[in-house]
């Protein structure tokens, strides 16, 4: 390799379609995956998917538990960011919800950081790598929280623990 050669960086990112499922029907338990790069368009819908969660919550008293699956997610353009920055600088700090983003990218897990100190989320906004880490903590949180686990998370508790 020549002095000259272009660097090929590990951790440049090839344009991906992007994909964004909502899932509310476990509810407590609330599922969302983002595949690709984030698009306006998309991050307007899960605004909107949240905030009418959110109202539901506020009404039923209820805590609920958030899984973001962003294992397939490329680092959000300046515009998202931004976007997400205003709209959880917007949202109340305690609404009771429990938010956590399957990260196993160092970058996105940065991004959730910065989210989270920006916007004074504290404990409420978690990152972990990997499936069995979300659904062991969604379960834990439910149950301490006093709401019913979906059988879904019951399911996926008892195939990670046969796995082991």
């Amino acid at each position: 390799m020549a002095a000259t050669s272009p660097i090929p960086w590990a951790f440049e990112e090839q344009p991906q379609e992007s994909h964004l499922d909502l899932i509310e029907e476990h509810f407590p338990l609330l599922l969302a995956r983002v595949v690709g790069h984030l698009e306006p368009r998309q991050l307007l819908q899960m605004i909107r998917f949240f905030d009418e969660v959110g109202e539901r919550v506020q009404r039923e008293r209820r805590s609920p538990v958030i899984i973001i699956d962003a294992s397939e997610a490329a680092m959000p353009c300046q515009l998202i960011r931004e976007m997400l920055m205003d709209w959880l600088s917007d949202q109340p700090r305690n609404c009771g919800a429990k938010t956590l983003v399957i990260a196993p990218n160092p970058m996105i897990r940065g991004l959730v950081a910065s989210l989270k100190w920006a916007t004074g989320r504290g404990d409420s906004l978690e990152t972990v790598t990997g499936v069995g880490q979300a659904i062991a903590r969604a379960a834990s949180y439910l149950r301490a929280k006093g709401e019913p686990v979906p059988a879904l998370l019951l399911e996926a508790e008892d195939e990670e623990d046969d796995d082991d």
